[in-house]
């Protein structure tokens, strides 16, 4: 897949990208370039068996959720703690959760409307606008995670990633069993995300 030349989303860009759609108009070649994309939802029980570090099953789903968000997953992630062998809060070296989340999928064909006399055999898929987004993974990038995650984001990289759609992905893992070893979380690769809705404003009072 060709390279993509990936800029940053303001608010007031993702709202005029939006306008622009809604229009019709053409986007400017210096603005990320946006097409209709569609949510697939999945599901994953995700086990995590822990060398360098160790987390409680609700601190690996609380983990889990803030790199599929990192990713691009749609903001209604649910990521739920499972077997629980040490209790809520404690540490284990075998964790588990159940995660349910969507990403974006380019849509490749809009959905065709019957005419009279035809008959819909499906409702149409609704599409949301999106682009691609350079992603990066490490220390401190989300701000939740760092150099103990590694093995984590690896098991992020190979069992979820690919539920994604990626390309260009720059992998520079270096990660060292029972070691936290300094610049081994390194991980980034473009993503098809969903444009930024813009926040409504706050009413203010009279």
């Amino acid at each position: 897949m060709a390279s993509r030349k990936v800029f940053v989303l303001t608010t007031a860009l993702a709202g005029g990208l939006m306008a622009g759609l809604a229009l019709g108009a053409q986007v400017d070649p210096k603005e990320p370039q946006v097409s209709a994309g569609v949510w697939t939802q999945h599901t994953y029980s995700f086990t995590h068996l822990g060398f360098t570090s160790y987390y409680s099953c609700d601190g690996l789903a609380a983990k889990l959720k803030v790199l599929l968000r990192a990713a691009g997953a749609r903001a209604d992630v649910i990521a739920t703690p499972r077997g629980c062998a040490a209790g809520f809060g404690r540490p284990d070296r075998l964790v588990s959760a159940e995660l349910k989340f969507s990403t974006l999928t380019p849509a490749v064909d809009a959905p065709s409307t019957p005419t009279d006399g035809e008959v819909a055999l499906s409702s149409p898929v609704a599409t949301v606008p999106g682009y691609w987004k350079t992603i990066s993974l490490g220390s401190r990038k989300p701000r939740e995670l760092d150099a103990g995650d590694c093995e984590l984001v690896e098991e992020f990289r190979d069992l979820l990633l690919p539920m994604f759609t990626t390309a260009q992905i720059q992998d520079r893992m270096r990660c060292v069993p029972r070691q936290s070893t300094l610049g081994g979380l390194n991980l980034s690769f473009d993503a098809f995300v969903a444009v930024p809705v813009p926040k409504a404003p706050v009413p203010t009072k009279p």
